[in-house]
């Protein structure tokens, strides 16, 4: 029992801290939400189209909106391997077969408590970087090898074009498309002497080893390209569409709005401005309203870890400790969602008052309620309370002669 009251101490003060975290993540989500939001109406209203095939002088400096086909100089190429792809990014995925530690917790009921136990299990996976097996609960039997043969490597074309524009390096890392490219036989016998004796070609991809029956500290090595500038069998080109801000040498880079945020957009297939505003406007409440789930969720932790004590102290009497538990877990939840409307309240009172005062408003129902529900109430029948009528008032008027009316 001192362990599991000790444990709860702990416990507050990281319910504190979470707490905190909490409260600061709602209120710089709100701020950035709003700043976004007019960052991107921002855009919309000045981003002008212009043609990919030729880079006017007139709109440097402007938000532009560009469509065309991704190109390089020249392919993009794995110097170890020897291989060349036709496209704006290369990856190489290379993974190792090792033991995995998998760890879970059961809870047993002992006598008026519960007894935490950890049960480890251990299973052979292809797995991407070495698993340090030094760390296993048992490392016995489960040992792994301390390095592997090949990395994982990404290439970038030196070089992406759209159309007559050149692209920044941060409209090429937005070029995210994998597509896994099939080793082929004529690929496999091209490899370099050195690893053509330890590689075998199987199901598209280089193993080391048997690939039926792989062992600890076999190798599996596969890749797969992003923006093809060519088509490769089902899989069309890349056609992209830009909205970034055209410099003077034919550039396409960031646009710096004067909301605050930095626009430099990128899409596959083509897409008009205004869809591509109204995909980036949607993702941004989508992001705003799942920070705000994230935040309530950590407050809500937070505050059952600060009032954790409360039940532990109760844990070992029957039937209360149902009742606190319940009651503690009601208290939680109203104050979490009180202080999240808050937090949020206050954010866009800064920015938008109506909207922020009437979250205000709301943040503040469940006090209100609680305070009606605190109120004593007189029961049925009882007379009114008061100040006690005057004591001669009832004598008074029983022996006051009738007044006089008018004649």
């Amino acid at each position: 029992f001192p362990q599991r009251v000790g444990g709860s101490i702990c416990g507050m003060g990281f319910g504190f801290l979470l707490t905190l975290a909490s409260v600061s993540l709602l209120w710089w989500n709100e701020g950035r939400a709003v700043q976004t939001a007019r960052s991107l109406q921002e855009g919309l209203w000045l981003c002008v189209d212009v043609p990919s095939s030729v880079v006017e002088a007139s709109n440097a400096g402007e938000l532009v909106h560009v469509t065309d086909r991704l190109a390089t100089k020249a392919p993009v190429r794995d110097a170890e391997f020897g291989y060349e792809f036709a496209a704006v990014k290369a990856k190489r995925a290379v993974a190792m077969y090792q033991w995995v530690e998998h760890r879970r917790t059961e809870r047993h009921r002992q006598g008026n408590g519960h007894v935490e136990e950890e049960v480890f299990t251990y299973s052979t996976e292809w797995r991407h970087g070495v698993v340090n097996s030094g760390h296993f609960d048992n490392p016995y039997g489960h040992e792994n090898p301390n390095s592997m043969l090949l990395r994982d490597a990404t290439q970038t074309a030196p070089a992406v074009t759209l159309g007559a524009f050149r692209l920044s390096a941060g409209l090429v890392a937005a070029v995210s498309d994998w597509h896994e490219v099939a080793v082929t036989e004529q690929m496999a016998a091209a490899l370099p002497t050195t690893l053509r004796a330890r590689f075998r070609l199987f199901n598209g991809a280089l193993y080391t080893g048997d690939p039926g029956h792989p062992r600890v500290g076999d190798v599996r090595v596969s890749f797969s390209v992003a923006g093809r500038t060519e088509a490769a069998g089902d899989e069309p080109a890349f056609v992209a569409s830009v909205v970034a801000k055209q410099q003077g040498d034919g550039q396409l880079g960031p646009y710096q709005t004067r909301a605050g945020d930095v626009l430099e957009l990128l899409s596959r297939g083509e897409r008009s401005a205004e869809e591509m505003f109204a995909s980036q406007i949607a993702a941004n409440r989508y992001l705003t309203w799942g920070l705000r789930g994230a935040g309530w969720l950590l407050l809500w932790f937070g505050l059952s870890l600060i009032t954790q004590i409360l039940y532990t102290v109760v844990d070992w009497i029957p039937i209360v400790n149902v009742l606190v538990g319940f009651g503690v877990s009601v208290l939680n939840f109203t104050l979490s969602v009180s202080i999240a409307l808050t937090t949020i309240a206050l954010g866009w009172i800064r920015f938008r008052p109506l909207v922020g005062g009437t979250l205000l408003l709301a943040a503040l129902v469940p006090f209100i309620l609680l305070r009606a529900r605190g109120k004593p109430q007189p029961p049925a029948g009882a007379p009114p309370t008061g100040p006690p009528p005057f004591a001669g008032h009832d004598q008074y008027a029983a022996s006051a002669p009738p007044m006089a009316g008018k004649r």
